[in-house]
C-alpha cells in the first residue's frame, strides 16, 4: 500500500508541476472490458486431503472474466504522457480433472476466480496521434478467491463451492504490463494489453482453504508448496471526458 501511495503522489506532483506551466492536457474517463486470464502453476499445485488423493488427467484452461474502473490520463506533449487507473479486476483459471473415491470415478470442471482492486501506473508514448504504446506496473489488492466445481459420476451430480481464506492466497500481487491503446475518436479509446505476474499469488506458509459442502459441513485442506503467477490478456473500451 505504501508503494502504491508513493507512485500516486509522485504522479500527482509531476502532473501538477507540468500543468502549472500550461504544457499538459489532462483527461479523465471510465472503461470496461474483459480479461482472458490464466495462471502459471508448477507441478506442485495440488490439494492434500482424502478427496484429492487420486487426482489425475488434470488440465488447466483460460478463464474469461471482467474488469471496469476509472482512468486519469496526463499528456505532457503530443508524444509522451502518464496514466493512472483504479479498477475492479477479476482473474483466475479453469480446470478439468478426474478423481476417484469409494463411489467411483468423478469427472470434474472447476473455475477459480480471484476478485481484486487494482491500480495501473502506465507510461504512454504516442508514435502517431491515434496510437499509444503502453508500459507500466499493476499492483493488485486481492479481495476474495472463490472456486466453484461441477462433478459428475454416471447419473450423479455435485455442485460445490470453495472459499479460500486469507492464508491460502496472498492479499497482494504485482504485475508488469505492456500494450497498445487505439484512439479511433478523440474521446473514445480501445485498449489491448498483456499482464505478466511477478509475485506468487499463493501463500505456502501453512496455507489452507475452507470447503463448504451442500450440507454446510466444513472441511479444511492444505495446499502443497507451490507457486502461481498471473498471466492475463486484457481488452477494454473506454471514454475520456
Amino acid at each position: 500500500m505504501k508503494r502504491i501511495a508513493f507512485f500516486l503522489v509522485l504522479m500527482a506532483v509531476i502532473c501538477g508541476g507540468v500543468k502549472a506551466q500550461g504544457k499538459m492536457e489532462i483527461r479523465y474517463g471510465l472503461f470496461a472490458g474483459v480479461n482472458f486470464s490464466n495462471m502459471k502453476l508448477d507441478d506442485a499445485f495440488a490439494f492434500e486431503g482424502t478427496m484429492w488423493d487420486d487426482v489425475y488427467d488434470a488440465e488447466k484452461k483460460m478463464h474469461g472474466c471482467f474488469r471496469m474502473g476509472g482512468v486519469f490520463e496526463a499528456k505532457f506533449n503530443k508524444s509522451f504522457g502518464l496514466q493512472a487507473e483504479l479498477f475492479y479486476n477479476q482473474t483466475g483459471f479453469n480446470q478439468r480433472y478426474k478423481y476417484t473415491d469409494t463411489a467411483g470415478e468423478w469427472d470434474c470442471k472447476a473455475k477459480t476466480s480471484v476478485h481484486a482492486m487494482s491500480v495501473g501506473l502506465v507510461v504512454k508514448v504516442w508514435p502517431v496521434k491515434w496510437l499509444s504504446v503502453d508500459l507500466g506496473a499493476q499492483p493488485n489488492i486481492n479481495l476474495s478467491v472463490v472456486k466453484k466445481s461441477d462433478k459428475t459420476l454416471e447419473s450423479l451430480e455435485k455442485h460445490e463451492a470453495f472459499s479460500y481464506l486469507d492464508d491460502g492466497y496472498s492479499a497482494f500481487s504485482f504485475d508488469v504490463l505492456a500494450g497498445l491503446t487505439f484512439y479511433p475518436w478523440k474521446k473514445l479509446f480501445v485498449q489491448a494489453r498483456y499482464n505478466l505476474g511477478l509475485t506468487n499469488t499463493l501463500k505456502t506458509d501453512n496455507p489452507h482453504y475452507e470447503y463448504i459442502d451442500p450440507l454446510h459441513s466444513k472441511l479444511y485442506h492444505n495446499f502443497t508448496e507451490a507457486t502461481s503467477e498471473n498471466r492475463t490478456f486484457q481488452m477494454s473500451v473506454g471514454f475520456l471526458f
